[in-house]
């Protein structure tokens, strides 16, 4: 049961001319406008891949192999003891459970409460449960599950609507609230079900026919009909990206991995098949193309297992199909989209979590790993081998069967490989705006920092522009909370009446009483970056991403990291008028003492779990302190930082028009 619950949360919370980077190194500049409005086609995969090419080097499915079935009993037999025991356990819990309703009252109720979790729950366990049992037939191959596999088959094959309500407003043309049946509609989680339904085709091969030869029939006729038909014919989901080219998040090559992985399992006919991988890689180049040529995902690291990970996967797919054939592994962009992931590590658990993401993170290390064995990325593959260390045994069988299955049978390659956190002492990202610094190369000792730049119209964004996190021995001193679970409100015109999203709790100042907005012109600007054995600076001007009422002419924000020594964030701003206090606001999660005015200590990691202090000194005559508890009422928020954080507030009552602030950080 415990194998089951732990896959129900997670999946719930769940260029051609281009350089490659050095991250080690500063870059002036990459040649990609990250505000550009309509993006250059390159056409990486379908400019060389027609429609006649893919027939030619597409295998059959017959032919077709890229994990073990279940006649494969050699490598079946091979899955280690306490991943076939755990598995086997909750399959026989789960195996006399009765399904629980997919009612219409459950799936409105987010228009109604704003609860999107109730359905949600109900859906995934559905398809939890279908996995849980498919892996369990193909361990013990005894036949005692494909009754339970039917049910599920068969449960999952009635249901309206294979996504979830929440998302139909995006994607349902006759109107949002329950789904309309006479319009099938393709979203994350409806194509994820097309996908979990085809490795059950394929992965069981014609065992399921002992049950009734209806039942794979009926796999490929729900598939085609609610999938495969509607994406060769409608153009208007805007994740295609034929309309809105600039706007595709990670959406796209999410649902495009898994439209493929129905095509090339179950559809047979191969005119049929090579038109809908070729539609496939056409989408996922309108996808590539308007990704910033830095590789940073603007999502932030929360989403790069479904946006740099998902491309991964589609061209994964892609290799193994057409026999190597198609082999986009070594564009710069895809190179540079996989170290994202050692781009955003700060130490241990922790990660950058710009935006709509959490502060600790588990990536899938396997995942991490193939990656970086396909890239040629060293980091990767020892960031991989050290994460499939934390995962311990039973890690790397949650998620879905693109990722379970070859987890499954390539961990053993871990064994003698280097396992290394990448820890580099300076990174930046031009595109993204993003800088990285630590006092040392390979190390969590010392300081470390990282802001962002960019603008405030971001997928899952923040009014974060121009905020910085900051850590000492690897724990968080100042930090962004993060984001609360997702209800209707997250993504209506209420998003930034949520107190997470707003920049007054983010590490940014309140300007004239006013906060940043949400926007495309509400920016960072001039942003600079140096970096030297000595010290790393980065500075940004934030006055754009303030509205007019601010009255702020200009803002720069600069912090420097003097190596082994401290951390110096100096403000120096211009308004064209003054309405009221100016407010410089530091969240943190730990302790704050006030020693004596003009100094405080801050307790870096958290309250249940402290680490050393930093001492932050400011000037008494200009500012004073007021420091206000923040408690939280959300799970997954807590289970970060515990039941509450703090928000210091360096307060200048009577600013003048021109004027600049100092805050110096060292460890206590």
């Amino acid at each position: 049961m415990r194998f089951i619950s732990i896959l129900i949360l997670l999946w719930c919370i769940s260029r051609a001319a281009e350089p490659t980077i050095d991250f080690t190194k500063p870059i002036e500049n990459m040649g990609h406008d990250p505000y550009a409005k309509d993006p250059v086609a390159i056409n990486r995969l379908s400019g060389h891949h027609k429609q006649q090419w893919l027939k030619e080097h597409i295998k059959e499915p017959e032919a077709w192999m890229p994990y073990p079935s279940i006649s494969n009993r050699v490598k079946w037999n091979l899955i280690s003891e306490p991943i076939k025991k755990l598995v086997l356990s909750d399959a026989k819990i789960n195996k006399g459970k009765s399904w629980a309703p997919l009612t219409a009252s459950i799936a409105i109720e987010y228009l109604r409460t704003g609860n999107r979790a109730n359905y949600s729950a109900i859906s995934s366990e559905r398809q939890v449960r279908l996995q849980n049992f498919v892996l369990a037939e193909l361990i013990e191959n005894k036949g005692q599950y494909l009754d339970s596999i039917t049910d599920a088959v068969w449960t999952i094959s009635e249901e309206t609507f294979w996504g979830i309500p929440v998302h139909l407003p995006q994607i349902q043309r006759s109107g949002t609230g329950l789904p309309n049946v006479q319009e099938p509609t393709i979203e994350l989680f409806s194509a994820e079900r097309s996908a979990a339904l085809s490795w059950t085709y394929y992965l069981l091969e014609n065992r399921l026919d002992k049950v009734s030869p209806f039942v794979r029939q009926r796999i490929s006729y729900e598939i085609n009909r609610r999938i495969l038909t509607p994406f060769l014919e409608r153009n208007d989901f805007w994740w295609m990206g034929y309309a809105e080219r600039k706007d595709l998040n990670n959406w796209t090559p999410w649902i495009i991995s898994n439209v493929l992985t129905s095509a090339l399992l179950v559809e047979k006919d191969a005119d049929r098949r090579a038109a809908i991988v070729e539609k496939c890689i056409k989408i996922l180049d309108r996808y590539l193309d308007g990704y910033l040529a830095d590789g940073g995902c603007d999502e932030g690291p929360g989403y790069w297992g479904e946006a740099a990970a998902a491309t991964f996967d589609c061209l994964s797919l892609l290799e193994s199909a057409t026999g190597g054939a198609l082999d986009g592994f070594q564009d710069p962009l895809i190179k540079n989209m996989g170290h994202f992931i050692c781009t955003s590590h700060v130490a241990g658990p922790w990660t950058l979590n710009f935006g709509d993401n959490g502060a600790q993170a588990k990536p899938d290390a396997m995942l991490v790993k193939r990656f970086g064995q396909k890239t040629g990325d060293d980091s990767m593959q020892a960031f991989g081998a050290w994460l499939a260390v934390r995962e311990g045994k039973l890690g790397g069988i949650t998620g879905n069967f693109l990722r379970i299955l070859p987890n499954l049978f390539m961990k053993e390659q871990v064994g003698s490989a280097r396992k290394a956190e990448p820890l580099l002492r300076d990174i930046y990202l031009p595109n993204l705006q993003l800088a990285v610094a630590r006092d040392k190369s390979d190390s969590s000792e010392g300081l470390f920092f990282a802001i962002r730049g960019y603008f405030n119209a971001k997928s899952h964004n923040h009014n974060d522009a121009g905020s910085f996190m900051l850590y000492e021995d690897g724990e968080p001193v100042f930090i962004d909370p993060g984001v609360e679970q997702y209800t209707a409100k997250t993504f209506s015109a209420k998003r930034y009446d949520i107190w997470t999203m707003q920049s007054a709790y983010h590490n940014l100042p309140i300007i004239n009483g006013f906060m940043q907005q949400n926007g495309r012109k509400y920016t960072a600007s001039d942003v600079t970056y140096h970096e030297d054995d000595a010290h790393a600076v980065v500075s940004m001007d934030l006055a754009k991403a303030y509205p007019d009422q601010a009255d702020v002419v200009s803002w720069k924000r600069t912090i420097e990291l003097l190596r082994g020594e401290k951390l110096t964030i100096t403000e120096q701003y211009k308004l064209s008028a003054v309405r009221g206090p100016l407010v410089l606001n530091l969240m943190t999660a730990g302790g704050v003492d006030p020693q004596v005015e003009g100094s405080l200590v801050v307790m870096s990691g958290t309250s249940a779990n402290p680490g050393p202090e930093v001492i932050i000194s400011y000037d008494k005559n200009r500012l004073h302190v007021h420091v206000e508890e923040v408690k939280l009422v959300d799970a997954g928020l807590k289970a970060v930082w515990g039941d509450t954080i703090k928000r210091i507030q360096f307060i200048d009552e009577h600013p003048s028009l021109t004027g600049s602030y100092t805050l110096e950080c060292k460890k206590l």
